[in-house]
């Protein structure tokens, strides 16, 4: 287990990493000594903040994986997603987005949740209308879906 004061790194053998708080300054540069394997899960459930330097340091450590290492991303909040369309290097052919969060409205109700997607629900580049796992009353994005789905061109 890697911690610092923003965030904390837990492994689950043989190849799962769940990221906690924050993707900063303190994201460590020798997480990479712990991957031997060809095939790695980033958790990002519990990432609440990622700032440039955070990003940096991230984009970093991927390109310091192997050229063989598939790289599966999974749970991964809207502060990650958005940076994901943004910034090179974040996402790319050996990486496979398995799962994220994206915020839905409750018009009705004027709430917001955040709901986890499986990429498999995306289809031609939108995002599916989804129902409130309490109240049953229909969703809708509170994204613009191309923009928010950036990373997918990539």
């Amino acid at each position: 287990m890697f911690e610092s004061s923003t965030l904390k790194v837990a492994f689950n053998p043989p190849s799962h990493f769940y990221l906690s708080g924050h993707i900063d300054d303190s994201f460590p540069k020798d997480l990479n000594s712990t991957t031997l394997h060809d095939l790695i899960h980033l958790d990002f459930h519990d990432v609440r903040y990622m700032n440039s330097v955070g990003i940096m340091k991230f984009i970093s450590f991927l390109n310091h994986l192997p050229q063989s290492v598939c790289i599966y991303y999974e749970r991964v909040p809207t502060i990650v997603v958005s940076q994901m369309g943004l910034v090179k290097g974040i996402i790319g052919p050996r990486f496979k987005m398995k799962s994220f969060y994206v915020p839905y409205t409750d018009k009705d109700n004027n709430e917001q949740l955040m709901i986890l997607l499986n990429i498999e629900e995306v289809i031609n580049h939108s995002l599916p209308f989804k129902k409130h796992p309490q109240t049953g009353a229909l969703l809708e994005p509170d994204v613009e879906a191309e923009r928010f789905l950036n990373f997918l061109n990539h």
